[in-house]
């Protein structure tokens, strides 16, 4: 008898639910009339693209000109795309927000801290009127626009940062919750309480440009800044419930699922994540990140998953940026920048680990388990000639694991190679963990475990329990 191992899910709850994970996978639904419902497709990887600094890389961003700028550590560079050239230095340490407006200026927020920088120039704003408790930075209509942990929002002269007036700014006022940030967004600005979000548009009014929007406001708010991201269709951030909500119109849409929210309720200090979205192979993803994990969310199938370097906890990605249609990301632990690659296998000189855990509660004995992949996938020379898949198991839960058998993918060219592992014994809660280190495609369309049997697992089942009871009893059995 065949059994189909479930292959997508994400729990934290309890082990005894399920322990389905999909790491460094996403799911993506088959085309009709393919082998499976759903295929579980490895993340793209990274290539490198270029070194900044020392190292880290806290935050990335290009003007309206095409110049990047970068900050590596405590220092900014400009015209990174070509030369790295150190402008000057910013804070070290503390959370970081960059945007940019139509003159050149990328606005700066380390901290409570702006600075303004341009290709030539990096200058610290010392103007009196500067709010200089910000929590937050964004961009809209030709000014940058700053948050205030009492609700005020302050809006800078237009195309210039370093100039701000006493009196321009207003309050965020219709629930007595502060502000935690904001968001540029369907040429509205959403200004984001800790329970309440209100909306605000341009009126253009000389006195003050901003009004609120009386039509109402969404009655969800903001847990950290650094958890708002989006891109030209979706807006996503994290909600101070710890739910993650997309705007749809005026309505805030919960996306996360209760096992994402248990997951990240366990996680100290989430104000530490960062965010962003970004695209590959015809999905959006949205990244969060933070110090003990990163989870990702799939706006086009709606599901989540894993993402995780090498060697740590979490992704390496600290920061992102958009430019001319490709996606890079900025390394968190080193100096490095990444494009993100569809077409490679490996982040760096560091192997994509790609494991996913599918599991069957039945009391079974397993003549075999068989793994659906796309085969043949080997490289010319080296890591990745005769690449491997690795399967181990648990039979309690995931909470001690067999040791790992390894079965090829096949050698290029190799299409018919098929991962099986024969002879598995039985088991009541049987998990199966299946990972891939090798640098190639992976593509699993299923996985299956062969059993005996339910009538002559049946009659197994009988018998065992006449033993036992005969045993109990102190009688002898032959």
């Amino acid at each position: 008898m065949r059994i189909n191992l479930p292959l997508h899910g994400v729990s934290e709850r309890s082990a005894e639910i399920t322990n389905q994970r999909m790491l460094n996978m996403y799911l993506e639904v088959s085309q009709e009339g393919a082998k499976g419902e759903y295929a579980l497709i490895g993340v793209p990887g990274l290539t490198a693209f270029k070194t900044v600094g020392s190292g880290p890389i806290r935050a990335m961003a290009h003007d309206s000109h095409g110049s990047w700028f970068v900050i590596s550590a405590g220092q900014i560079y400009a015209d990174v795309q070509d030369t790295p050239r150190l402008l000057g230095t910013v804070p070290a340490s503390g959370t970081i927000h960059m945007v940019t407006n139509l003159d050149g200026e990328i606005a700066i927020l380390v901290g409570s801290q702006l600075f303004i920088a341009t290709v030539n120039d990096l200058t610290t704003v010392t103007d009196i009127d500067y709010p200089r408790d910000a929590n937050h930075l964004i961009y809209q209509d030709s000014r940058f626009i700053l948050t205030r942990p009492n609700g005020e929002f302050y809006i800078s002269a237009i195309d210039d940062g370093t100039s701000w007036a006493a009196l321009d700014f207003a309050t965020a006022e219709r629930h007595p919750d502060g502000l935690v940030g904001g968001l540029n967004a369907d040429a509205q600005l959403l200004l984001f309480g800790e329970d309440s979000t209100e909306i605000w548009q341009n009126t253009g009014n000389a006195t003050f440009p901003y009004e609120r929007n009386n039509q109402g406001d969404m009655e969800k708010g903001l847990k950290a800044a650094s958890s708002v991201a989006k891109d030209g269709v979706h807006s996503i951030w994290l909600g101070p419930d710890g739910v993650f909500y997309s705007k749809e119109g005026r309505n805030a849409v919960r996306i996360s699922n209760h096992d994402i929210e248990a997951r990240i309720a366990k996680w100290s200090n989430i104000e530490n994540a960062n965010a962003f979205i970004f695209n590959s192979q015809g999905h959006v993803f949205y990244a969060f990140s933070h110090p003990e994990g990163c989870v990702v969310f799939d706006a086009i199938t709606s599901r989540w998953h894993e993402r995780q370097t090498y060697g740590q906890s979490r992704w390496r990605a600290a920061c992102h940026l958009k430019f001319t249609g490709t996606d890079y990301v900025g390394d968190g632990t080193s100096n490095q920048i990444y494009s993100i690659d569809a077409s490679a296998y490996a982040e760096g000189t560091d192997p994509l680990v790609t494991p996913t855990i599918g599991d069957e509660k039945k009391r079974l004995r397993i003549s075999s388990v068989v793994l659906d992949i796309d085969s043949g996938v080997g490289l010319n020379t080296g890591q990745g000639e005769d690449p491997q898949v690795m399967m181990r198991y648990s039979d309690d839960a995931g909470r001690t694991w067999s040791q790992e058998l390894w079965r090829t993918m096949g050698v290029m060219g190799a299409y018919e190679a098929r991962p099986q592992w024969n002879r598995l014994g039985q088991s009541r809660a049987r998990v199966y963990e299946f990972s891939i280190s090798d640098p190639v495609k992976r593509v699993i369309t299923g996985a299956y475990q062969e059993v005996i049997g339910a009538e002559v697992q049946a009659i197994s089942d009988k018998v065992d329990a006449i033993l036992a009871a005969l045993r109990a009893a102190g009688l002898t059995t032959t």
